[in-house]
């Protein structure tokens, strides 16, 4: 842990705080000082490396998490291809048979025409 000092001002006092290994002292400005003993201090570093596990736990849950979605993700957008392949060939074929049915409509309006033309001479040669 090392020292680690620091000064926090509470309200109208002000406390300056000293970490060391052995105690954690307390001193206010008005000269009185307050010592958490190293029973105390154990306790607070068990607690700090509790929440440090924690936190790690943590990260490896949302990690997995994370790729677990990601999978998820990438399975969809190959899924939603290929249904966009499936219909765009379906739109194609659609596409296709329309073109050759529109080719029979025209040839049958022309050879209608033709008829039309044909009955029209026969009807005025008579």
């Amino acid at each position: 842990m090392g020292n680690l000092r620091g000064i926090y001002k509470r309200t109208l006092v002000w406390y300056y705080i000293d970490i060391t290994y052995d105690k954690i002292v307390f001193e206010m400005n008005g000269g009185g000082k307050l010592t958490m003993n190293d029973k105390m201090f154990g306790l607070m570093e068990k607690m700090y490396s509790e929440m440090q596990n924690g936190f790690k736990e943590l990260r490896g849950e949302l990690k997995e998490g994370l790729q677990r979605l990601e999978k998820g993700q990438v399975k969809l957008e190959n899924e939603l291809k290929e249904a966009k392949d499936i219909l765009f060939d379906g739109y194609k074929q659609n596409y296709e048979k329309l073109e050759v049915l529109e080719n029979k409509v025209d040839k049958l309006a022309t050879t209608v025409e033709r008829h039309d033309i044909e009955l029209k001479v026969i009807k005025t040669a008579k």
